[in-house]
């Protein structure tokens, strides 16, 4: 597993390497102009559109392995999509319920 994971680990991580002062400087710059005595609303929603067309404020993520069902919805609502891979089913018992007292948590991998 590791020779078909590893172009998308060594993809995700030169992004984020080339990316990484885009990201930092889009979220200060909202930072910035939240914490002004009186904010200006209308250029905080222009940074923020811009800092949508960036792709994304936060480092990106192509391949997840070991996760658990709620980790997996804000990964999914922060990359769009995912590529779940993995040599073992530990991930099916994370959605059997290992870490939520035993309640099953399968919606979304039956949505998928």
């Amino acid at each position: 597993m590791h020779f078909i994971k590893e172009p998308f680990d060594t993809f995700e991580s030169k992004y984020n390497k080339d990316h990484i002062e885009e990201m930092y400087k889009a979220q200060q710059d909202v930072k910035a102009m939240e914490k002004e005595d009186e904010p200006d609303t209308a250029a905080i929603a222009k940074l923020r559109v811009q800092a949508d067309n960036i792709r994304n404020t936060t480092p990106i993520r192509i391949a997840v392995d070991d996760i658990t069902p709620e980790s997996l919805v804000i990964e999914l609502s922060e990359n769009d999509s995912l590529l779940m891979i993995f040599d073992e089913a530990g991930m099916l018992g994370n959605f059997n319920g290992k870490y939520n007292g035993g309640i099953p948590n399968l919606d979304l991998l039956l949505k998928s």
